[in-house]
């Protein structure tokens, strides 16, 4: 109580020589509305007509404490941290249980907002700002005459419909055209070479031969899964490699590998994988689909 007395004298000092003459606030006084009075202990207590009720003197008459005063930011950052950060609504109602700050709730927002540990969680980081899109995302173009190639999966399916038939898994080939977003899906059945040239050619068979193909390499393949990943660097290695760039060559397409290390390089292929697994995992989660019904 004596740090309270000190602060008071110092801040209140016209107020209390007021309040002990009996005369009048002056109209200029931040507490003329609080109605304050002196008590035993000569402490400027907030005054009001909670004079006769049953609750602790606390909660009927607060201690009066200045504005933009160090002893004030104690108490606020004391009832602060000991309701564990709570905002400045609740801190605010929090110190009222005992004290009674002047312009509180301005007050307390002032204080809070300073909290190192809060600014470290609630910062916002900065946006990053995007490069320009490839040439190849821009230039007018046929629908698939520009693709990127990416794959997702393993899914099971059955060969045949029926309850008691075997399941297998596969892996989903998709096509997307770098101009429209347009989307052509191609079920891979293994994970061999010639399944995947046999999608290739599917793919041109039904969408047209394409002019360039986009797609990562064995070393850019980050975001995969660990099975999906195998598959895919099986898929990527010398020989079949050798194997895929000679059917691309006697096609007379262009393959562009992305660089490796460098997975943001296939997220508008990515974005397209997402939303064919959102689909896909619902219809799994009910049944196993057959081959033909998948296709």
């Amino acid at each position: 109580m004596c740090l309270v007395k000190n602060v008071q004298a110092n801040c209140f000092a016209q107020e209390i020589q007021c309040l002990k003459r009996g005369q009048q606030l002056p109209n200029s006084s931040s507490l003329i509305n609080l109605s304050p009075f002196l008590d035993e202990e000569d402490i400027l207590r907030v005054g009001g007509g909670l004079k006769n009720s049953n609750l602790p003197i606390e909660r009927k008459h607060p201690i009066l404490l200045p504005y933009n005063n160090h002893f004030s930011d104690l108490i606020i950052n004391h009832f602060y941290v000991l309701y564990l950060h709570t905002g400045a609504e609740a801190t605010l109602a929090n110190i009222r249980t005992k004290f009674w700050l002047i312009n509180g709730r301005n007050y307390v927002r002032k204080i809070i907002r300073k909290c190192i540990p809060c600014l470290k969680i609630s910062a916002k980081g900065s946006n990053q700002v995007m490069a320009d899109l490839p040439s190849s995302r821009v230039n007018i173009s046929g629908v698939f005459a520009r693709v990127g190639i990416d794959f997702c999966g393993p899914f099971s399916i059955k060969l045949l419909s029926g309850r008691f038939k075997k399941s297998y898994k596969c892996y989903i080939c998709e096509f997307i055209c770098f101009v429209v977003k347009s989307i052509h899906l191609e079920i891979v059945n293994s994970c061999s070479t010639d399944a995947f040239i046999g999608a290739l050619k599917r793919f041109i068979a039904r969408r047209g031969k394409p002019s360039d193909i986009y797609s990562d390499n064995g070393t850019n393949l980050v975001g995969a899964n660990n099975e999906l990943r195998k598959v895919l660097n099986d898929l990527f290695n010398k020989e079949s490699t050798g194997k895929i760039e000679d059917f691309i060559v006697s096609e007379g397409i262009v393959w562009h590998f992305n660089p490796p290390a460098t997975p943001h390089f296939g997220s508008f292929g990515e974005a397209g994988v997402k939303s064919i697994k959102s689909h896909l995992i619902r219809v799994e989660t009910v049944k196993t689909k057959a081959f033909i019904n998948v296709q």
